[in-house]
């Protein structure tokens, strides 16, 4: 397979395209580890998987002015989960351009970080609510 350079992904929070001011986006899905151990596995630890869990990892440009992403991310903080989807190329959904989508819980955010003289950037990491879909179609 061709390896491609990330230059163009598609996020969507809520029916907001965050796309403009995203710079990094890691998708992390795992399952918890639940410990099985008994007396009788010899001294050494088991584990299966239990529960389906992960995170979205982001980062931004932040942007001050009305309906920029300051302005989106601020009102989505709440306690309950808001949809999210991406694809990683601006291009048809298809085998090679996964179109993943879910719900994050948006708890947080961090209007300002940065140091003197550089753009201000917000590094935020959500926890997936839910079950999540990666399809071909959409």
């Amino acid at each position: 397979m061709a390896r491609q350079a990330s230059l163009e992904a598609v996020v969507y929070i809520a029916g907001n395209d965050v796309s403009d001011w995203l710079t990094k986006i890691e998708d992390d899905d795992m399952y918890a580890e639940q410990e099985t151990t008994t007396y009788g596995d010899g001294g050494a630890k088991t584990v299966v998987g239990g529960l389906f869990e992960g995170t979205v990892g982001l980062d931004f440009k932040n942007d001050y002015a009305p309906a920029a992403i300051n302005a989106i991310m601020s009102s989505l903080v709440s306690r309950t989960p808001v949809a999210m989807s991406y694809k990683p190329f601006n291009a048809v959904v298809s085998s090679a351009n996964l179109l993943h989508s879910g719900s994050i819980l948006l708890n947080s955010w961090q209007p300002i970080s940065g140091n003197v003289g550089e753009v201000p950037t917000v590094s935020k990491t959500y926890t997936k609510s839910g079950a999540w879909t990666s399809t071909t179609t959409g």
